[in-house]
């Protein structure tokens, strides 16, 4: 049983009853398992972006859009399509140059989505592109049971600047990496409407841009110590099943904290045949780093790392870090989760009184 995890979500759909829904989605989402042992990791990350057009009747992109609702997706790796192959070294590059880090991506999958649908007044661009790499190198300093081992994760702010031409099997050459670069590929009327924009800094983004999880140190993360932890097949299928005491870092809004945090929205208008209104929409960044151990993050040289240590103290932790010996116990767990259920069934009664009324 994920125990605090599970603690965590009951509380947030208590804040729900008081605060209402947000948002789920993120500009960038991460998630991964790190064991202390320095296997091979496979970090998921989501890149999303939303983009609306409003649009008048009679005006090009009407004519084009209006009506149209169409899918335009494909996924490959490394292994067999040179292409992604090429696109893994220049995201080594970045890694090693621009984060400064000795972990290396030996594989890549991508999953790429973009949803187009146009009415009579507005079109809707729902970009989602999914990176899985295989990360290896990323322990910096091996530990033993006394010892802390040291984990670099300053991999996971990296940025692509440059294009990403994909060769697909559906599409031909597919440009990943700019919003600009399926309607090109797709729609060609359309592309040679908004092309003289992308120099306003509206549709001149990168999707694949990670560089939002290094924005906050990491030692600000939430963290939280979880002493049986079920592992799933994020943790890879040598670990699924499993149990381990692990330590959640958790950034922005993600599945062990929710917190409202309104996205980033960006408009503006321009003229071509029509008067036109574009708007971006980037929704908050989030993250999860479950990592084996009792763990702490601190900056190393101004780059994030992670302290993790194996406790071997039956029910009992320790925060490294601090020393000092926090003692919560399995029973106090489940004392804490039934204090919650308590609680979210106390709201209930009270807003079912208060409809009767």
């Amino acid at each position: 049983m994920k125990t605090l995890h599970y603690i965590i979500t009951v509380g947030f759909v208590t804040g729900l009853l008081v605060m209402g829904t947000t948002s789920a989605f993120a500009s960038v989402e991460l998630h991964t398992y790190m064991p202390i042992d320095g296997h091979p990791i496979t970090p998921i990350f989501k890149f999303s972006k939303t983009i609306l057009i409003d649009y008048p009747s009679g005006s090009t992109l009407q004519k084009e859009l209006s009506g149209r609702t169409f899918t335009v997706e494909f996924s490959d790796d490394s292994d067999k399509n040179p292409t992604i192959r090429s696109f893994m070294q220049q995201l080594n590059a970045d890694i090693a140059n621009e984060r400064r880090s000795s972990s290396s991506v030996t594989n890549l999958s991508i999953q790429y989505e973009t949803i187009i649908h146009g009415d009579d007044k507005q079109a809707t661009f729902d970009y989602l592109v999914t990176l899985q790499p295989t990360l290896v190198t990323y322990v910096l300093n091996a530990g033993n049971t006394d010892t802390p081992t040291v984990l670099d994760v300053s991999w996971m702010g990296f940025v692509i600047r440059d294009p990403v031409v994909i060769a697909t099997s559906q599409y031909g050459n597919l440009e990943i990496n700019s919003p600009l670069g399926v309607i090109q590929n797709q729609l060609p009327v359309i592309y040679e409407v908004l092309k003289g924009i992308s120099q306003e800094n509206v549709l001149k983004t990168n999707l694949i841009d990670a560089s939002p999880l290094v924005g906050d140190p990491i030692d600000q993360w939430n963290t939280i110590f979880d002493p049986m932890y079920t592992l799933d097949d994020t943790a890879g299928h040598e670990y699924a099943g499993q149990k381990a005491a692990v330590t959640a870092f958790a950034y922005g809004p993600t599945d062990l904290y929710q917190v409202y945090i309104k996205p980033k929205i960006n408009s503006m208008n321009f003229t071509a045949d029509s008067k036109y209104h574009i708007t971006t929409i980037d929704k908050p960044s989030s993250a999860t780093l479950d990592v084996q151990g009792h763990a702490t993050g601190y900056p190393i040289q101004g780059e994030p790392a992670i302290s993790t240590l194996i406790l071997t103290s039956g029910n009992k932790f320790w925060s490294y870090a601090g020393n000092d010996v926090i003692g919560l116990s399995n029973i106090a767990l489940y004392a804490i989760t039934g204090s919650i259920v308590l609680i979210i069934g106390v709201i209930f009664w009270w807003n079912y009184k208060k409809r009767k009324k």
